[in-house]
């Protein structure tokens, strides 16, 4: 039903087979990720180039895909009963039911910003996207006239060296994030 937009995209339906329990939530606010859609019986992904091209063209939109069955909004709940393949070529007929839109957007937007995450510890990347929202410096336009008794405020930011493909895309570089380290070594 939601695929065809008799109900709402955002309404969410999960079953639990082992204790016979069907959940329904149509609550503003929940985390959704957006997915192609993979028709099971031809094992395709119903995006197609035609559709890319009509989106790049502007004649057809966000909402136009949803109602017309080609991507969903899936929760985490959702997510549990879905087989998704994160590249076309990983698509498993008869399996495989949604296919990432594009493989770098897995992360989420805060561990999207983080360069080179494959080459942190796990703990490293967690504590990059908690802390990530609190590493903006322009806190507000008044900044400078605030009467805060506690601020800091870094007064010479930088633009990143190294960028991720999301931080344009969020406009990340346009914010004040910090500042590149640099180090010097003399032997």
């Amino acid at each position: 039903m939601r695929r065809t937009g008799a109900i709402g995209e955002y309404v969410i339906v999960f079953e639990q087979p082992e204790h016979k329990i069907v959940h329904m939530a149509c609550d503003g606010g929940r985390v959704t990720t957006t997915l192609v859609i993979v028709d099971t019986e031809t094992g395709m992904p119903r995006v197609r180039e035609k559709h890319v091209k009509k989106v790049l063209k502007g004649l057809m939109g966000w909402k136009d895909l949803l109602q017309e069955g080609l991507i969903e909004c899936l929760d985490v709940n959702e997510e549990n009963n879905t087989f998704i393949a994160t590249y076309e070529k990983d698509i498993e007929h008869g399996k495989t039911t949604h296919l990432q839109i594009a493989p770098w957007t897995i992360l989420g937007i805060c561990a999207g910003l983080i360069p080179y995450p494959n080459r942190n510890q796990s703990p490293r990347n967690t504590y990059q996207c908690d802390m990530g929202k609190q590493a903006i410096v322009a806190i507000a336009y008044n900044q400078h006239m605030r009467t805060d008794n506690l601020l800091y405020l870094l007064s010479y930011t930088e633009r990143p060296l190294v960028q991720t493909k999301q931080i344009p895309i969020v406009g990340f570089e346009r914010l004040p994030g910090g500042q590149n380290a640099s180090s010097m070594v003399m032997s």
